[in-house]
């Protein structure tokens, strides 16, 4: 499937792992949001076959 991040970025790699991710999450601590509003489970407790994000800090 195709892979619009860029090589080399956290972004990209997970994407290339999950196929299920979108393309246009943006930056990684943007896909728990954008996930939840596209009706993916979104929660604080680790699950298999799961995406980590975080919101703080910096890019």
């Amino acid at each position: 499937m195709w892979n619009r991040y860029l090589v080399g970025q956290c972004t990209w790699g997970v994407k290339e792992i999950t196929l299920w991710g979108s393309n246009w999450w943006c930056n990684g601590g943007d896909w728990a949001g954008r996930a939840a509003s596209q009706g993916y489970a979104v929660g604080s407790i680790s699950a298999a076959r799961s995406i980590v994000c975080w919101t703080g800090g910096g890019y």
